[in-house]
């Protein structure tokens, strides 16, 4: 049985670390964009799409990081 009763605990510190880069990444985000359409025609198709991924992958990253950090605990004893 599970006896440590961690599991699914986030601490205040962490809610405070994912808020500020949630915030980091939403500011600098207008300034990536007009900077990747002021290059799109330097750069290839594939290149292209990767730059057009950059921040729903930089999102999808940080909510599994908040999962896996809010799942992780419950160690056997």
């Amino acid at each position: 049985m599970f006896r440590d009763d961690t599991r699914g605990r986030i601490t205040i510190v962490e809610i405070v670390t994912s808020v500020f880069a949630l915030g980091f990444v939403a500011a600098l985000w207008p300034v990536v964009q007009d900077a990747l359409e002021s290059t799109t025609d330097l750069l290839s198709t594939g290149e292209a799409y990767l730059f057009r991924l950059l921040l729903p992958l930089m999102l999808l990253v940080l909510l599994t990081v908040i999962f896996v950090t809010a799942t992780a605990g419950g160690g056997r004893s």
